[in-house]
């Protein structure tokens, strides 16, 4: 698919095509990428704490999982290897397999924590 940076609103570069080409596919998985990471940062509930372990917790895991003998959890639970590919390259189903189950551990468990804690504490005026 060939759209004009015209056409598309995109300010063309001196030197650069003026314009871009993608599939359908990528724009999917590039939108799948920008919205889970919103979900993720709403499951945060902006709190400085669960923002911190948002970070640094995936981090840590996958620091872990970069020991040899996890080799074979790595690609389920990293969040680098299944999720950056996102916005790369068609994934395969493999790889959205990959993808999915490291997006249901640190985007929806975070988000159901949170929706947790709400319901918890309430809505305060």
């Amino acid at each position: 698919m060939r759209v004009s940076s015209r056409a598309a609103g995109l300010v063309a570069n001196p030197g650069v095509d003026e314009t871009w080409s993608g599939s359908a596919t990528m724009l999917g998985q590039s939108a799948v990428y920008l919205i889970t990471g919103m979900i993720g940062g709403v499951a945060l509930l902006a709190s400085a704490p669960a923002i911190v372990a948002g970070f640094a917790l995936p981090t840590a895991w996958a620091g872990v999982v970069s020991l040899p003998f996890l080799d074979g959890v790595a690609p389920w639970t990293d969040t680098i290897r299944p999720i950056g590919p996102l916005s790369e390259r068609v994934l395969s189903a493999t790889e959205w397999a990959h993808a999915g189950t490291t997006l249901a551990l640190w985007m929806i468990v975070p988000l159901l924590i949170g929706i947790y804690r709400v319901t918890l504490r309430g809505i305060s005026a």
